[in-house]
């Protein structure tokens, strides 16, 4: 994916057609877009953001309490800038997690039930390696180191810290050997191993409040035929079951693969993307039943290659496209698909219009998400028609 930065001008061959869309949406766009709220911005607003500011294996988390972080790269007068950018409102967006030799990409929100405050825990790199795993307190700024792994050349993935300070990460050796590691304030235990008892590899887990759910293939290959797992661990149980499975490994199951796309909310329910006879499928549970909640070619035409996002209420928000192909974020309430946002939409920002618009191969970057509040949060580019500068925003809604 190239460099974007809020200093390049948008030369799309679409201008023409992305005008016309907005003097189309201008009606609409003050009443349905503009309670959108603007955290952060690149380009013309320059808005809690470096001078340059790069979208290169940026995530975002959301918490309940309306909290949002984002991982970022950039510089401020030529001075490189890495580190997890957090606030409610645009008013205390603040950088932590700031050296200037820690990028960071692999990162959890989380609340902790002792002092009811928020927190991150991140896996910052060096380039190298994964250097170790720390949480920072984010009311506080106090940071914490949880594991150090400088000179061991390993990699971490899928870490998260529940509200009961319980760890949980991928920890990797090589290309293929990992393990999937609980840790509590008494006892650190390996829940899934590869090369032992038959797993062959372990996919990243996620994790949402005691549950942690895992994609294993089966066997001492690590070749697609093998049969493949979802297993969800309960952390205060201690106990592990199996969820999904491919028909490599059980003949009578419908699916054909089970995508590497899954989340899990703090109920124990999943969402899953898999192929089946009919096409891929969004699965998703209610209290353990799981059942198919979409097809692609009815309102979506596809995905957009990202896990779903799922709250305590079973909503979920993805990113995708509609049947004319254009890319757009949609959300599942209350058993019922619609559109959030999309490609052509307009947007009003502090008595600015912009539209969205697609600057690398989709107008959004990384994952939406959604709070148990129904607040969702996203990354999307924006053009301004009249000056044709392109933005970054840092939304939620």
């Amino acid at each position: 994916m190239p460099l974007i930065t809020h200093t390049f001008t948008y030369l799309g061959v679409n201008i023409m057609k992305n005008l016309f869309k907005i003097a189309l949406a201008a009606f609409g766009m003050f009443s349905a877009q503009a309670n959108y709220q603007l955290l952060a911005s690149s380009g013309e607003l320059n808005l809690n953001l470096p001078d340059q500011t790069f979208w290169i294996s940026t995530s975002l988390r959301l918490e309940n309490s309306g909290k949002v972080c984002f991982s970022l790269s950039g510089a401020d007068n030529g001075i490189s800038k890495y580190g997890i950018l957090c606030g409610d409102n645009s008013d205390n967006v603040k950088l932590f997690a700031g050296n200037g030799d820690e990028a960071i990409s692999e990162f959890y929100l989380f609340n902790d039930a002792a002092s009811g405050q928020d927190h991150v825990v991140f896996a910052p790199n060096n380039g190298y390696e994964h250097t170790g795993i720390y949480t920072i307190n984010l009311e506080t700024g106090k940071r914490l180191e949880h594991e150090n792994f400088e000179g061991m050349f390993t990699g971490v993935s899928g870490v998260a810290m529940n509200s009961e300070d319980t760890l949980i990460y991928r920890h990797s050796f090589g290309t293929s050997k990992a393990k999937v590691v609980i840790k509590t304030l008494d006892e650190q235990k390996d829940v899934f191993t590869s090369f032992t008892n038959d797993m062959g590899y372990i996919f990243s887990p996620v994790t949402a409040g005691n549950y942690v759910l895992t994609k294993v293939r089966m066997g001492k290959s690590t070749a697609e035929s093998q049969p493949d797992r979802l297993y969800l661990y309960n952390i205060k149980k201690g106990s592990r079951q199996i969820v999904m499975q491919d028909r490599d490994g059980q003949p009578s199951s419908k699916i054909k693969a089970i995508q590497n796309q899954y989340t899990v909310n703090k109920k124990g329910d999943i969402a899953v993307w898999a192929q089946t006879n009919e096409g891929v499928k969004l699965f998703a549970s209610t209290n353990g039943i799981i059942k198919s909640i979409l097809s692609l070619g009815e309102m979506i035409s596809k995905f957009d290659g990202f896990a779903p996002a799922m709250n305590s209420n079973g909503d979920i928000v993805i990113r995708g496209y509609d049947k004319a192909g254009v890319a757009a974020i949609f959300k599942y309430v209350n058993g019922q698909w619609s559109k959030l946002i999309g490609e052509g939409d307009a947007l009003s920002i502090n008595g600015v219009d912009y539209e969205v618009v697609d600057a690398t191969t989709s107008p959004f970057v990384h994952a939406p998400r959604i709070n148990d509040n129904g607040t969702i949060a996203f990354i999307v580019y924006v053009i301004n028609p009249k000056t044709k500068k392109l933005s970054t925003m840092v939304l939620k809604k």
